[in-house]
């Protein structure tokens, strides 16, 4: 079972929180989770299978990155 942490974990609640939009699970060692804010920035959460461990890659606008989530560049989310 996953933890599906959330962005508005570490960015907070409220008006201007993001919501969940999507998910792959186990895509190799990892399960990715999409999350978009109502204004079109997004960013993707990338999960470690074994640990739980989690970090953020910025999604691009209306996670125009998705396709390309197993590329991209993964932090904490204070450097996203």
């Amino acid at each position: 079972m996953s933890s599906k942490r959330t962005v508005s974990d570490y960015l907070g609640a409220g008006p201007g929180a993001f919501f969940f939009h999507k998910q792959k699970e186990a895509e190799g060692l990892y399960n990715y989770y999409g999350f978009m804010h109502r204004s079109g920035n997004s960013y993707i959460l990338r999960e470690t299978i074994s640990t739980g461990d989690a970090v953020y890659a910025d999604g691009g606008f209306k996670l125009a990155s998705w396709d390309q989530r197993a590329s991209l560049t993964y932090t904490n989310i204070q450097e996203v």
